[in-house]
């Protein structure tokens, strides 16, 4: 299990047992280690959909579920932008630029 899995095992235990402080915190970690070194202020779900289309065909349902995954754990722990911060963590697990 990669240290990304642990993390997001952790959370979803955390959850599960009310503890909010430590969830919100592990998030925050988890949005830390699977940043891009350049984020861009115009990346959307859709534009990261054509890109992927465009050049990383077969990378796009890895994609969605990791973009589903990491965003109900953003919505479960009450997160702002919790778009963005999926956007995020799927494209470092997928580890493709876009």
């Amino acid at each position: 299990m990669s240290p990304v899995d642990k993390i997001r095992k952790s959370i979803r235990l955390l959850s599960e047992a009310g503890e909010q402080a430590m969830v919100s915190d592990l998030l925050c970690a988890l949005a830390a280690l699977t940043d891009t070194e350049m984020p861009r202020a115009d990346l959307t779900y859709s534009s990261t959909m054509r890109e992927l289309r465009q050049h990383h065909d077969g990378s796009v349902k890895n994609f969605q579920i990791a973009f589903k995954d990491a965003f109900e754990e953003a919505l479960d722990a009450g997160l702002d932008c919790p778009e963005q911060v999926a956007l995020m963590q799927s494209l470092q697990e997928l580890d493709v630029e876009i």
